[in-house]
């Protein structure tokens, strides 16, 4: 047996009684149901969807309109990245996930604006397990946040904005 590629890994050079991978549309085809969303997108459709005219200009209407100064998991003000905190930006982010709920990718009640930090841990989760990170991360964002202002030199500046 010799090395091909990771799909053909296990395969002998002369088997030819492989069967041949089958696309999403020939597992529909065969009774295959798709659960989660209307639709299947790959990675390269994400990434031209988010280089799009319309996401970047509905991502343009959410941080004018929604920007409230903080994020809306953990509740950090944006200020804090001048301080040293990391992971500030604001992102706007999908509630559900674009790849299983693509119908939904411009919808505005659908965006939330979170801190990269949060984005990042979020991820493609939903449900409880979404919750529970989500949890997580807001301890550990709060937990930064008063090591922070624990610094004496931090305090001093940010001593007339509290």
């Amino acid at each position: 047996m010799t090395q091909f590629k990771y799909r053909k890994r296990y395969r002998a050079k002369d088997c030819t009684h492989w069967k041949k991978t089958e696309t999403v549309e020939e597992w529909q085809k065969r009774g295959g149901q798709i659960t989660y969303g209307s639709y299947v997108k790959t990675p390269q459709e994400a990434k031209r969807f988010y280089q799009s005219k319309a996401w970047l200009d509905m991502r343009k209407r959410i941080h004018r309109n929604r920007n409230r100064g903080y994020c809306d998991n953990c509740g950090v003000d944006w200020w804090f990245a001048n301080v040293g905190l990391k992971g500030m930006k604001p992102c706007v982010d999908h509630m559900k996930p674009l790849r299983r709920n693509w119908e939904l990718r411009l919808e505005e009640s659908n965006l939330q604006i979170l801190c990269e930090s949060c984005n990042s841990h979020k991820a493609n989760h939903t449900g409880l397990e979404l919750r529970d990170r989500m949890k997580e991360m807001k301890k550990k964002r709060l937990m930064q946040v008063q090591k922070i202002l624990a610094n004496k030199q931090v305090a001093k500046k940010i001593k007339h904005l509290l």
